[in-house]
């Protein structure tokens, strides 16, 4: 590991390293500014100690520990530990005076041991001097020594990786190697601190000198320096150059290996001593030093982005910058609008600034250096040339601004200067003898120029021209460059790979006969691109939404790296036209905040990925989602929870806003959920099962960090979501649905057996009742026919056998109309036959001469009735009927119909004659009394001699299928 930093920071440090410290953004998140103790994990937290309790900072939040669970219960305030370190086991260690507190990985809170000292040796192992002496302590692990009696303790003292002790007491060293006794090393008078650093470097500090001794095998040292140094020591810390830094309260002291020593002044906001006053350090695991002050925190970081700004601190007054220059003197030149021409040098590592150019007009908008190394600024009341007596003018001075006088564009030739303004008037001023010639103009302003070779090429507010030139420099032809869209084209840069344009529209290549196109979706920040410049294998590009870069290796594609005020850029938004790239290769872009330059060779990407951390689950309680400390065991939810939540940070303390989030959720399908920069996941609607989730957190570089193990949970199912429940309801739909299909065709086969034994009654019926009736009758039509051929000669018999034959005729047709009528299924309902009686009873009873009268129902129900059913009631009808005409000498006929109690009852009475039912015995009603037998209804015939007589037939009826559902 060490090995591995040593590399990454060398990579990094050639381009320059100027130990810079910034201000970490914890104002407002710690319970107490001032940080007395820093620990840093290895997972990647950083642990501070207040005056308020212990915090801990992910990046974006600051969680705090206030109480400890004091040895006799009940918790403690946890305030001022004298101590704050964390071994490899992740385990959190401070010491109070009063207790030995550790907070280990998988609670969450501080537990309490007596006050015993505690040293976490180079590897990351935790020893604690006890009663029985130094000893190790490891998770899990009683604690290692009975005897729980306080012990006196060494001033200072660490471990070896090796086991090897190292102390001071008594004003002298100490060391005590593996499973041997302690002997003495060497006077140290007045000795207050020991660090042992990874390159088996002792350092301690007395006699106000820090000296540095080489440690071998069998506790022997080998002095190396010794460095004055005030007291008192705060603290050590090894970078990843072998530096060693130290905390005292008139800074931090940086030595190098090779034996310098350089005090740095914490950047406090404010002049006064606490700048020097440095309270504790600590380096982290990616090699960054850690800095505790009485303001906050401050960190060295060697692989934060190396820009630097220029802004009010160096006297730039107005910092909208519109225009920069660096000349050939090595003089910066700013220009800005509404705030005039500022122009710097450069003196102790920084542009300070040397004049304030006085101008006609403070609104800069182009700067150029000729040939001649005259500097030109363009303005919006002319073009001026500094300490030259020569300035354009083209309008009158009163002319409105921005306008003809407005001068946006530069550019530097051979021999002069071509200058584009805001009408779209081009000029050629000749630097030599200061003559203007205007050699050409176009319909919107000029934004941009560049000039390859004998072409000149003009951006415009409207597109791009392309002018050709002559030897001379004069326009030869001149035609607008057709563009898939009208847009601004605010600068250029040609070179082997392209045409390249920064537009309103986004970034735009010509090469090999097309244009190439990005824009937002494809990375960009933005669609308006300012200012470009090319180095080695990468093009910069200012925009109003971040710095932004593209390598250019890859090609047509481009992935497109945005650097914000958060990495040290010191604005968002740039200007048009204030960029540029000086000999040295530093480029220049200007913003609303100053301007911001670097040397591109010292921004490098991240060389590591953030590691992603789960800090808490949300769990559903009630209405509300409640935030629960997670350390990574399986979660079971209960089947009335479907929802779960995630709060998860991936810990990049460099660049923590540019950490992006990807989950993998694998449950009953896979998903993919791109989480942007949101660090909170909500799951809601979860289904039964077991679910995996792989959360990824990719920085700012596309690194990858990835969770050592998926998160997994469960949510169990209610009764009825169990296979076992489904299974079971199965097997039951099966049963129910074969014993439907079963019943369903068992009905459906009763039903055609029955179907077919009525068809087989009904042909059988109408073979009896056409045998029988009509046959009958047809037979006797035959043999009176056939007697009839015999007495031709007698008119008188002959005519009477005819009519016989006739009426029987009559007969066997109105018996076949009525076997058809019963057999037609349109007259199968009960209002149908009702109607049919009473049309029978009234033909029949006027053919006789009698009167009728009707008493029947106004409404009848809709009920069915067959045909066997429908033939019987009117053939027990008809024969009451014959009877009255041929036996009662009646002169009046009443037919009665009433439906009650789910029976039909029928009356048919007359005023004749009557008789008596029990002395008179006729085929005819014992005919009827069968039929109504088959009916299983009731016939009760009411007579008595010169009475009348009644035939009342009662036939029971089904509410749901008529009196064809009795049998």
């Amino acid at each position: 590991m060490t090995l591995w930093l040593l590399f990454l920071v060398g990579w990094v440090l050639p381009a320059g390293d100027t130990l810079r410290l910034h201000a970490v953004p914890l104002e407002g998140l710690l319970p107490q500014l001032s940080v007395y103790r820093l620990a840093a994990d290895s997972t990647g937290f950083l642990w501070m100690s207040t005056l308020e309790g212990i915090a801990r900072w992910d990046g974006v939040t600051v969680r705090t520990w206030r109480h400890y669970w004091h040895p006799k219960g009940g918790l403690a305030p946890l305030t001022s530990p004298a101590a704050l370190q964390v071994d490899r086991y992740q385990r959190v260690w401070a010491h109070t005076g009063m207790h030995l507190l550790v907070k280990p990985t998988h609670t969450d809170t501080f537990q309490a041991y007596p006050p015993y000292a505690l040293s976490v040796s180079s590897d990351g192992e935790a020893w604690i001097w006890t009663a029985c002496g130094p000893r190790l302590h490891r998770p899990g692990q009683p604690f290692p020594c009975a005897d729980t009696s306080a012990v006196p303790t060494p001033i200072a003292w660490q471990v070896a990786p090796d086991g090897t002790l190292w102390w001071a007491q008594h004003d002298t060293l100490w060391c005590r190697p593996p499973d041997t006794t302690a002997i003495t090393i060497l006077h140290t008078p007045g000795v207050t601190q020991l660090y042992l650093d990874a390159y088996r470097r002792l350092w301690v500090y007395y006699q106000n000198h820090l000296h540095a001794y080489y440690t071998a095998a069998a506790c022997q040292i080998r002095p190396l320096s010794a460095y004055a140094l005030p007291s008192p020591f705060r603290g050590m810390a090894l970078d990843g150059a072998r530096r060693l830094w130290v905390a005292t309260e008139t800074g931090a002291w940086v030595i190098a290996p090779h034996g310098d020593i350089r005090q740095l002044l914490v950047p406090f906001p404010y002049r006064t001593q606490l700048a020097r006053y440095v309270l504790s350090l600590v380096a982290d695991a990616q090699g960054r030093i850690w800095i505790g002050t009485i303001g906050g925190v401050y960190v060295w970081d060697p692989w934060r982005p190396d820009f630097r700004v220029l802004s009010q601190h160096q006297g730039l007054n107005s910092g909208y910058v519109s225009a920069i220059l660096r000349d050939r003197t090595g003089r910066l030149w700013v220009g800005t609008i509404g705030g005039g021409l500022y122009r710097f040098h450069w003196q102790q590592e920084n542009w300070q600034l040397d004049r304030t150019v006085s101008l006609p007009n403070a609104f800069i908008w182009a700067l150029a250096e000729d040939t001649q190394g005259q500097i030109w600024v363009g303005t919006d009341r002319g073009l001026f040339c500094i300490d030259c007596a020569f300035s354009l003018l083209p309008a009158p001075s009163a002319h409105r601004a921005p306008g003809p006088n407005t001068f946006t564009a530069l550019l530097p030739d051979r021999t002069g200067l071509w200058a584009g303004s805001y009408d779209g008037t081009l000029y050629y001023i000749d630097a030599r003898r200061y003559s203007v010639q205007l050699r050409y103009q176009v319909e919107s302003p000029i934004r941009s120029l560049t000039r390859v070779q004998d072409t000149l090429w003009i951006g415009t507010g409207s597109g791009l021209i392309r002018l050709h030139l002559n030897a001379q420099g004069q326009v030869r032809e001149a035609y607008p460059v057709p563009l898939p869209l009208q847009l601004t084209v605010w600068s250029q840069h040609y070179d082997s790979d392209g045409h390249w344009l920064g537009t309103s529209q986004g970034l735009w290549r010509y090469h090999a006969g097309h244009w190439d196109h990005w824009n937002e979706s494809d990375g960009l920040p933005s669609r308006t691109v300012y200012g470009l410049i090319r180095t080695d294998h990468r093009l910069w590009m200012s925009t109003n939404q971040g710095l932004v870069y593209a390598d250019l290796r890859s090609l047509p594609h481009l992935r497109f790296r945005v650097y914000s005020a958060s990495e040290g850029v010191g604005m968002t938004e740039f200007n048009r036209g204030a960029y540029t790239i000086d000999t040295e290769g530093n480029v220049y872009f200007g913003g609303t905040h100053g301007l911001v330059w670097f040397n591109p060779q010292a921004i490098r990407p991240y060389p590591f990925a953030p590691r992603p951390v789960v800090l808490a689950v949300l769990r559903a309680r009630g209405l509300r989602l409640q935030a629960q400390p997670f350390y990574g065991q399986p979660l079971l939810l209960p089947p009335s929870e479907r929802t779960l939540g995630f709060v998860f940070r991936g810990l990049f303390l460099s660049y923590p806003q540019g950490v992006r989030y990807r989950v993998t959720l694998e449950g009953q399908r896979r998903e993919i959920i791109d989480l942007g920069t949101q660090s909170q996941l909500l799951l809601s609607g979860l289904q039964p099962g077991t679910y995996h989730l792989h959360l990824e957190a990719i920085g700012p570089d596309g690194q990858i960090g990835h969770l050592p193990q998926p998160l997994r949970f469960a949510v169990q199912p209610y009764l009825w979501e169990t296979n076992g429940f489904r299974v079971a309801m199965l097997l039951l739909v099966s049963i129910v649905t074969a014993g439907l299909v079963f019943f369903i065709l068992s009905e459906r086969y009763r039903r055609l057996l029955l179907a077919r034994q009525v068809l087989e009654q009904e042909r059988r019926r109408l073979s009896r009742d056409l045998h029988d009736e009509v046959g009958a009758t047809l037979t006797s039509i035959y043999f009176l026919l056939t007697t009839s051929l015999r007495q031709l000669s007698d008119r008188e018999a002959l005519s009477h056998r005819l009519h016989q034959a006739a009426e029987l005729a009559r007969t066997a047709l109105d018996q076949l109309r009525l076997l058809l009528w019963s057999t037609d299924p349109a007259n199968d309902r009960l209002s149908i036959l009702l109607g049919y009686l009473r049309e029978t009873v009234r033909q029949m009873a006027e053919s006789g001469g009698l009167q009728v009268r009707f008493d029947l129902p106004e409404v009848f129900p809709d009920l069915t009735i067959d045909a066997e059913r429908r033939l019987h009631i009117v053939r027990i009808v008809k024969e009451g009927m014959r009877n009255i005409l041929q036996h009662a000498a009646a002169n009046t006929v009443f037919f009665q119909v009433q439906l009650d109690n789910n029976a039909l009852y029928l009356r048919l009475c007359d005023n004749g004659r009557g008789f008596d039912p029990q002395a008179v015995q006729r085929r005819g009603l014992r005919f009827m009394e069968e039929r109504v037998a088959q009916l299983q209804g009731h016939l009760q015939i009411i007579s008595a001699p010169g009475q009348g007589t009644c035939l009342a037939l009662c036939l029971p009826l089904s509410p749901d299928r008529g009196i064809d559902s009795v049998k």
